[in-house]
């Protein structure tokens, strides 16, 4: 508790970005394959929460990932404190990739930012950031939204919404699934509003599987293409919380293979993965 507090302290001492930052490594990576992973992960980055060790290995697990696992992408979310940012990119500043971070100022003075970050081998062409104008409880001292980028694959533009919607407290009977779905909305807008063809939508949705099933079924064109019953990815309440939602069919023609890292337990969620075939 003690040095969490310390380094809430820090961070809201450091100096804040009002824009959405793409930090470009000198050199493009060269390390591709014929697959593209993509792993999201909430490290549960709250000072109320910190846990130095568990950060560091979460910095070091992060960088197993991109050199053992060979993913090409991968979006955090809960990346509160700057401390933990800089630890996750100081272990990886020797394998030229690309991250994006949205605005970081605060909301209210003790509050948090988006906690959003993406870090791509690939080259991040554009990056936006949206606010949620609806958040109840303990969310709504936070600039929660949601990270629209743009990555080129090769010959190919992905577009990618990293997102951590409201969240529910189960344990106080506190539920907001209704203002998930509302944020679900709101990306749905901004989509029309832009004309993205497709797109993947990924990260802490904190939606339980009825809410995410209803949600699927009043709007065709968001489709989930893997089996998703039964799983866990918040092991604390048993509860599915992260998933990756297709928008207008991108992908349609590729494998898709689904992947939780029940092994890793540096966070209260566990990584996920989406390899595209």
């Amino acid at each position: 508790m003690f040095w969490g507090i310390f380094y809430k302290i820090y961070n809201l001492c450091s100096r804040k970005s009002k824009i959405t930052t793409i930090i470009r490594p000198e050199i493009l990576s060269k390390d591709r394959t014929n697959n593209l992973k993509i792993v999201s992960y909430n490290v549960n980055g709250l000072f109320l929460h910190y846990n130095h060790q568990n950060y560091v290995n979460i910095s070091k697990y992060i960088r197993y990932l991109f050199t053992e696992e060979k993913i090409d992408i991968i979006c955090l979310q809960e990346v509160w404190e700057k401390n933990i940012l800089d630890l996750i990119i100081d272990n990886l500043k020797d394998l030229n990739l690309f991250y994006t971070i949205p605005p970081t100022n605060k909301k209210y003075c003790l509050g948090e930012n988006s906690g959003l970050v993406t870090i791509s081998k690939y080259p991040i062409i554009l990056s936006d950031f949206e606010k949620y104008d609806r958040l109840n409880l303990s969310c709504s001292m936070t600039n929660k939204g949601f990270q629209y980028i743009i990555i080129k694959v090769n010959d190919n533009h992905i577009s990618i919404i990293n997102t951590h919607l409201q969240s529910s407290f189960t344990k106080y009977n506190l539920h907001y699934q209704n203002t998930a779905i509302y944020q679900m909305d709101m990306i749905k807008q901004y989509l029309l509003k832009y004309n993205v063809k497709n797109c993947l939508i990924l990260g802490d949705l904190n939606l339980k599987s009825e809410f995410i099933n209803l949600f699927l079924k009043d709007n065709d064109e968001f489709k989930i293409k893997y089996n998703y019953d039964n799983l866990i990815t918040f092991p604390n309440q048993n509860e599915l919380l992260d998933y990756f939602i297709f928008y207008n069919n991108i992908f349609t023609e590729k494998n898709i293979d689904f992947k939780i890292f029940n092994n890793i337990y540096y966070s209260d969620h566990y990584p996920i993965m989406l390899t595209i075939k």
